[in-house]
């Protein structure tokens, strides 16, 4: 009772861990069986058999249906035909191609254990069994048009189950398949599953899985009828009596199911408080946009059958359309499929995913912004003051204008006016910094799909370009680049007005303001020369105003230093002096605020050329820290091109312009992509190999895997090529199971191993040890095949069918065990001579008159004591055999030995007490080797001159041939009476069954020829 307990306590433990391992499942049936089976767990009435039923549909449920693939046996076409040998009773089809890629299915003929077809035109052939008995293989088609068809090839013809519109099926049979142009072809075995009778139930749920429709078959294929379609009734039906699920797929349809949610891509959602933010677009909306007939056709890509493969076809176009919608202004969008990952295009999503699921297939759109959006701060002529770039809906970051505002600060503080900037809505604000924190966001209209967030790797710089054309600096685009006329630009706009009202004063016809606010002049040789071309102007002669114009034009030039003289705005403001001093009339008033202009393009150039020069060192410094990936590569020009930068923007260089370091800087990231894109080329191919590997859960493959992505991330081409190679030869050479015992298998994988561990890797020896690995391997399998074919040839011979109950279970178990994909040889050939052992021993006893019984059959025994008087002993020996006790024995192969022990001891007691007492009677005999030995007061004297071998000497070349330790054993014939019994119960309890029996038989007929010669008959 407590063991039924302990066993009811545990199963509802194991119960419990399922139900939590299935608490988040969504597919209807797995939730179905999960509540069933925690409505038991939580029943005081449920039984074992209950609870274990229960926990069967779980698992089986829950179970993925993987198709099995059929394997295609590639043929050659000999004068358009096609011939292959068949077991008697299969079939055989044949896939054939022609010279077009058209495909075609064709039944082939059989006779004479030969199938064979007429396949003229035929390029290629691919042969597919089908068995008399067994699985039966399935051909699924999903071709261009989104129709879909299945076939069940039998060895009398082909069941075709076509399905034109996802939902309707169509059924016909032939001897010929037309596979249509441009189709998708899978051959596949139909997933099964095996439920099984537990004791005392009346009813089995019939796992169901989504997608697929279930049949039921007993052990002799007949189909089993399902009530509520879910369950069958096995009342009286005997425990253990297994039964068979087949899934056929159900018609499915890959759809863009209408209503999907979009969404941000993680952490590119725009802050909260922006309520002007971009309205994202669902997957509904884009169909909505499209006409009522292409609705459809866009949300269903393709139809077919269960996860079989999907043909996107002719869905091309209306994906695209639907692509096309789900753009807006602003922002990027990714397709994310149901592997979890992003795709550029819904088509690529769906190329990605080719397996139809049960239902539909659904796809979500997430968004990320664009970067491209451009604030600019301009004077009221439409000058460019500055210009900085954000992604869409982003949050304007007022310290990212903070080179603009001091500039804009300085201009005013210097000639004492007051700022006023107008926002992009028209508000005015007295800085910029207010005007910027008031507006808060970028816009994200402009900019159309294509740059985003999601392609980093494909960033272009695109120039900032001022109203005259003119390069002013450069902004990161990623992905496919916005056209600058597709930008719809924020404008700040920048106006000065005196901060005091001063008073107007023309001289000679130019205007210009009285310095009354005691503004204080500066010493500089600008200011000095236009103050005395004021004077000139207001008192001089008209070659004094010359001379002091040509003074104005002389300090103007000075006042540009050489490495910012390149700069449009520098150029156009010196311009703009230029033509104010050669007119007719020179407004001094215009000439200041010119002069303020150039004086604040100067600035903006000087910080252009300092940002520049930030970047060009921050080049040097990034070059430093990523260069141990490329210590492999010739990097001689990079290295050229840093000490041209160095130079260009060290503090002795004076005229370095800002165009010849951003020209050095893209030569040196020209020369660092180079070396880059051949690093990158292994990376990929890295990625490739991770990708591919077939032994993901070996720990072995899963440190190579680390060490593949440790390399990618910080070794170079070499170091991420080792890496590689060492992961595609360790995954190679993860040793199968069933070699795994195998000493050579397991000598040949620690040198591959130790060949990869070297401290040196040297690819020949890997190479050889590989090599060596293979064929030890293949060894080891050779030698596996041998014992499984000597498991499978073992037969229980007829004369012990009625009493070998335990040896034809050992055989089952025996070949069960051979035919299992995990099976050693070690295993096997164990279980091999065990079986050979008990067969060899049921013969023996079979021969010697002892027939084993069945479990619980009655085994005699005659284990007696040896009488002390040889007439005695004659006597009881046949009472003792009348007078038998009854022995219950179990079947297995150890219980056998250790009940048998004593009756075979016994038997061997009574042949010694029959010699004893005929010793005894001192009669002479003539022993079964030919020599004549006289008996005279129980001493053993010989009569020939070639003394004949004692039944010891016969026991004893018995223990040699056995390999049996005899040191302590030194008998002669008396002593051999004594110790038959105990050789023979030391092997039974030794196992050495066939031993036992051949000394048994010895001993037999030993006793019959003594028994001849004492009557006389020899």
């Amino acid at each position: 009772m407590a063991d039924m307990t302990k066993k009811l306590h545990d199963m509802q433990a194991d119960s419990a861990k399922l139900v939590d391992q299935f608490a988040n499942a969504t597919d209807d049936n797995v939730v179905k069986a999960r509540k069933q089976l925690s409505t038991l767990l939580a029943s005081d009435d449920a039984t074992m058999t209950d609870i274990q039923n229960a926990m069967n549909v779980l698992k089986a449920t829950s179970a993925p249906a993987n198709n099995k693939p059929v394997e295609k046996q590639e043929v050659p076409v000999t004068n358009g035909q096609v011939s292959v040998p068949v077991a008697n009773g299969d079939g055989a089809f044949v896939i054939v191609t022609d010279a077009n890629g058209k495909q075609k299915v064709v039944q082939l003929d059989t006779a004479d254990g030969k199938a064979s077809a007429n396949v003229s035109g035929a390029k290629n052939a691919q042969v597919v069994t089908v068995p008399k008995h067994g699985d039966k293989p399935f051909i699924f088609v999903t071709d261009g048009s989104g129709t879909a068809q299945y076939t069940e090839l039998t060895p009398d013809g082909a069941k075709t189950t076509i399905t034109p519109d996802g939902s309707k099926t169509e059924t016909s049979t032939g001897s010929t398949i037309d596979v249509p142009a441009g189709s998708d072809v899978s051959v596949i075995y139909l997933p099964t599953a095996d439920i099984s009778v537990q004791a005392g139930a009346k009813n089995i749920d019939v796992p169901v899985k989504t997608g697929y429709t279930a049949t039921v078959t007993d052990a002799n294929g007949n189909v089993v009828q399902m009530a509520d379609g879910s369950t069958i009734n096995v009342e009286g039906v005997p425990a253990g009596t297994n039964y068979l699920v087949t899934y056929t797929p159900d018609p499915a349809k890959v759809v863009v199911k209408l209503g999907t949610e979009s969404g941000f891509k993680q952490g590119e959602a725009p802050a909260a408080g922006n309520k002007n933010a971009q309205k994202l677009t669902t997957v509904a909306d884009a169909l909505a946009k499209l006409q009522q007939d292409e609705k459809a056709a866009a949300a269903i890509v393709s139809t077919g059958y269960t996860d079989t493969k999907v043909n996107v076809t002719n869905a091309l176009t209306e994906m695209n359309k639907v692509d096309e919608n789900l753009d807006i202004d602003g922002y990027a969008h990714r397709v994310v499929a149901p592997d979890g990952k992003e795709y550029a295009s819904l088509e690529d999503a769906v190329k990605a995913n080719p397996t139809f699921a049960a239902g539909t297939t659904q796809m979500k759109v997430i968004y990320a912004p664009l970067d491209g959006q451009k604030i600019q701060v301009t004077d009221v002529s439409g000058k460019v003051l500055g210009t900085v770039t954000g992604k869409s809906d982003a949050e304007i970051n007022v310290n990212d204008f903070a080179p603009i505002d001091a500039v804009l600060k300085q201009t005013a503080k210097k000639d004492n006016l007051k700022i006023t900037v107008t926002a992009p809505d028209g508000t005015t604000y007295d800085s910029l910094s207010a005007a910027l924190a008031a507006t808060g966001y970028f816009d994200h209209v402009g900019l159309q799909n294509g740059a985003s967030s999601f392609d980093a790797e494909n960033a272009q710089m695109m120039p900032i370009l001022d109203d005259q054309g003119n390069v002013t600096g450069y902004y990161a685009v990623l992905a496919e680049a916005a056209s600058l006329n597709d930008m719809n630009i924020q404008d700040f706009v920048v106006s000065y007005t005196p901060a005091i009202d001063d008073t107007a004063v023309s001289v000679d016809g130019n205007h210009y303001y009285n310095n009354t606010s005691n503004k204080e002049m500066s010493d500089n040789d600008v200011d000095n020369t236009v103050n005395n071309l004021h004077n000139m102007l207001e008192n001089g002669a008209k070659s004094g105003v010359a001379n002091a114009i040509n003074k104005v034009k002389t300090a103007v030039d000075q006042s540009v230093a050489i490495n910012v003289a390149d700069s449009g705005d520098v150029q156009k403001a010196k311009q703009v002096i230029n033509d104010i001093l050669n007119g007719d009339n020179v407004d001094t008033g215009k000439l200041k605020q010119a002069i303020s202009n150039l004086a604040t393009a100067v600035a903006q150039a000087k910080q252009a050329w300092a940002d520049t020069k930030a970047s060009a060192d921050a080049d040097g410094k990034n070059w430093q820290t990523v260069s141990p990936k490329y210590a492999d590569q010739n990097t001689s020009a990079i290295q050229n091109d840093l000490k041209k930068l160095h130079d260009l923007t060290s503090a002795d260089n004076t005229t370095a312009t800002k165009t010849d370091i951003e020209q050095a800087r893209k030569q040196l990231q020209d020369d660092i992509k180079k070396v880059d894109d051949v690093r990158q080329a292994s990376v990929k191919t890295a990625d490739g190999a991770v990708a591919t590997v077939k032994n993901g859960t070996n720990d072995d493959v899963k440190n190579r895997i680390a060490a593949v992505k440790a390399a990618e991330e910080t070794g170079t081409k070499s170091v991420i090529d080792e890496a590689v190679a060492k992961l595609q030869t360790a995954d190679a050479t993860v040793v199968p199971t069933n070699v795994s015992d195998d000493a050579a298998v397991i000598a040949a994988k620690r040198a591959v191993d130790d060949a990869l561990n070297a401290k040196t890797y040297v690819p020949g020896d890997v190479a050889k040890a590989k090599q060596a690995y293979d064929q030890a391997v293949a060894d080891a399998q050779a030698t596996l095949r041998t014992v499984i074919d000597q498991a499978n040839a073992i037969k229980v011979p007829a004369n012990l069918q009625n009493n070998a109950g335990d040896l034809i279970q050992m055989v089952t178990d025996l070949q069960g065990m051979a035919n299992r994909a995990d099976t050693t040889v070690s295993a096997l050939r164990t279980a091999l001579t065990a079986v050979q052992n008990r067969l060899a021993e049921l013969n023996a006893m079979n021969q010697g008159g002892v027939i084993d019984g069945r479990q619980g059959e009655s085994i005699v025994n005659t284990n007696v004591a040896t009488p002390k008087e040889p007439g005695v002993a004659m006597a009881e020996r046949h009472e003792s055999r009348a007078a038998a006790t009854v022995v219950k024995a179990n079947k297995t192969s150890v219980a056998k030995g250790a009940v048998m022990a004593k009756p075979v001891q016994a038997v061997a007691t009574t042949t010694t007490a029959k010699q004893a007492a005929t010793r005894g009677n001192k009669t002479a005999s003539t022993l079964n080797n030919g020599a004549s030995v006289a008996k005279a007061d129980k001493q053993v004297v010989a009569t020939t001159t070639n003394t004949p071998k004692t039944d010891a000497d016969r026991i004893h070349d018995m223990l040699d041939d056995a390999k049996v330790n005899k040191a302590s054993i030194n008998m002669t014939e008396n002593a051999s009476e004594n110790y038959i019994g105990i050789i023979i119960a030391s092997l039974m309890v030794a196992g050495m069954f066939g031993l036992l029996a051949a000394f048994w038989r010895r001993q037999k007929e030993s006793e019959k020829e003594f028994q001849a010669r004492i009557n006389g008959d020899k």
